[in-house]
C-alpha cells in the first residue's frame, strides 16, 4: 500500500534539498535501491535501502527526505502495529511542501491499513478524503491533455501532475470503506442485505473508477500496474463479500457465481501486477471459507508461505486446513509460525483440544457444518463427560 509518487518533486524541491554532499550521494544511492525494490518487490532491495538512509540521517540528521523515505521503508518492512512510521508521517503532513504533505498524508493512511484496526481504518478515510480534495485543488486537473499543460507551463503554472496519488487514494479509500461495511461484517450477525446493498453500490463505483483508469493510464507512470492490481483486488473483496453473504442463506448457486467472479478479479490482480502479494492470500481465503475446497486452500497458501508477504498469515490457515484435516503435527508446525496470529484470535497453540474447538466454531461461523462436526464427534469422543460438547453437536445437527 505504501507509495514513492511525487518522488521526483520531492527531490527537485529547493525546500527539500539535502544539507551534505556526503548525505545526498547516499540519499541517491538509496533511492536506486528503492526504484529496484519498486521493479522488483524484493524485501532485500528495500533492507539496504533502509540501512542506507540510516547513515544518511546519521550525517545530516535534519533533512528532511530521508527520514521521510525511511518511514515509507519501514512501513513496508514493519509489524501491524506500524509503530515506527506512523510517528513520521504524522509529522510530514504538517509540512508547508504540498508534495511531501501529500505523500506523507496518502503513506499514513497506507500505514493505517496494515494495522488492521477499525477505529484506524475510519481515521484512514478522512485522511484520504481530505487528501483528494487537496489533490484536486493543488495538483494538475485530473486528465488533462499533454497540449493544454504545455500552454499553462508556459504561462507560469507551476502546479505538478498527481494522477498517480490521485487514483492510489481512491482505491485505497475504497479498500478501507469495503473492508469496514463489506467484507468485515460478511461473515457476522448483519444484515445480509445491508451487506448486499453496500456491495452493489462499491462495484457501481468501482466500475466508474475503471472507465477513467483506462482514459488516464498514460499519465499513471510506474504506479499503473499497482493501481490496477489493487482496483481487480477491491473488486474480487467485494464478490467474494457477496459469495459469503449468499452461502448464509444457503444460495449455493450464487455463492458459486460470486465466488467465481472473486476468482477472476484476484487473477486479474495477479495478471496486471506479477509482484502484488495481496490477491493470492484473499484467492486462498475464498477457497477456504466459501468454497470449502481444502486441498486447493492447502496448494494456494503453501505458494504464499513460501513467499515473503503475508507469511505468518498463510502458515496461520495452513494451520486451521490441517486441523479441519485432524493433522496434529502439520497444523501446529505451522501455527508456531504465526505467533502474533496466535496471539490476537487467543489461540493456545499447546492445546489441541483448545485448536481444534477454534477452527470447530469458525467452520460453523462460515456455514460448513459437515466438516465442523467431525471435529466435535472427535472431541466428543475425546471428553466423554463434556456436556456443552454435546450440545454444541446437538444444535449443530438440529441446524445442519
Amino acid at each position: 500500500m505504501n507509495t514513492f509518487a511525487l518522488s521526483p518533486q520531492l527531490s527537485a524541491s529547493d525546500e527539500l534539498k539535502l544539507s551534505d554532499s556526503y548525505s545526498a550521494g547516499l540519499f541517491v544511492e538509496a533511492m536506486q535501491l528503492i526504484r529496484r525494490y519498486e521493479e522488483t518487490s524484493s524485501r532485500d532491495l528495500l533492507v539496504r535501502a533502509r540501512e542506507v538512509l540510516k547513515r544518511c540521517l546519521a550525517v545530516s540528521p535534519r533533512d528532511p527526505l530521508p527520514s521521510f523515505y525511511l518511514g515509507i521503508t519501514q512501513s513496508a518492512l514493519g509489524d501491524m502495529d506500524q509503530k515506527e512510521a506512523i510517528p513520521v508521517f504524522k509529522r510530514f503532513i504538517k509540512s508547508t511542501v504540498f508534495p511531501l504533505r501529500a505523500a506523507a498524508t496518502y503513506n499514513l493512511a497506507a500505514a493505517y491499513v496494515e494495522t488492521y484496526n477499525s477505529t484506524l481504518f475510519g481515521e484512514g478515510i478522512g485522511l484520504l478524503k481530505a487528501l483528494l480534495e487537496e489533490l484536486t485543488t493543488n495538483g494538475v486537473p485530473i486528465g488533462q491533455s499533454e497540449i493544454i499543460r504545455g500552454l499553462h507551463e508556459r504561462l507560469g503554472d507551476r502546479r505538478i501532475r498527481v494522477e498517480q496519488l490521485y487514483y492510489q487514494a481512491q482505491e485505497t479509500q475504497d479498500y478501507l470503506h469495503i473492508h469496514l461495511h463489506v467484507w468485515g461484517p460478511r461473515w457476522d450477525s448483519s444484515s445480509v442485505d445491508q451487506i448486499e446493498v453496500a456491495g452493489k453500490h462499491a462495484l457501481e463505483k468501482l466500475t466508474k473508477r475503471r472507465r477513467l483508469l483506462k482514459k488516464h493510464e498514460r499519465f499513471l507512470g510506474r504506479q499503473h500496474a499497482e493501481i490496477w492490481a489493487w482496483h481487480w483486488n477491491n473488486v474480487g473483496t467485494i464478490h467474494e463479500s457477496l459469495a459469503a453473504a449468499a452461502r448464509r442463506t444457503k444460495n449455493k448457486g450464487r455463492a458459486h457465481d460470486e465466488a467465481a467472479k472473486a476468482e477472476k478479479a484476484f487473477n486479474d490482480a495477479q495478471d496486471a501486477d506479477p509482484s502484488f502479494a495481496s490477491s493470492r492470500p484473499n484467492l486462498g481465503r475464498l477457497t477456504f471459507e466459501v468454497l470449502a475446497d481444502f486441498g486447493k486452500a492447502i496448494e494456494i497458501f503453501k505458494d504464499v508461505a513460501s513467499g515473503v508477504e503475508d507469511t505468518a498469515y498463510a502458515h496461520f490457515c495452513l494451520g486451521q486446513l490441517y486441523t479441519v484435516e485432524r493433522k496434529k503435527t502439520q497444523a501446529m508446525s505451522h501455527f508456531r509460525k504465526a505467533p502474533n496470529l496466535l496471539k490476537t484470535e487467543r489461540v493456545d497453540s499447546s492445546d489441541w483440544k483448545n485448536v481444534r474447538s477454534y477452527v470447530a466454531n469458525h467452520l460453523q461461523k462460515w456455514c460448513q457444518p459437515e466438516p465442523a462436526l467431525k471435529l466435535l464427534n472427535q472431541l466428543a469422543k475425546e471428553n466423554p463427560s463434556d456436556q456443552g460438547l454435546r450440545s454444541q453437536i446437538s444444535d449443530l445437527q438440529n441446524k445442519a
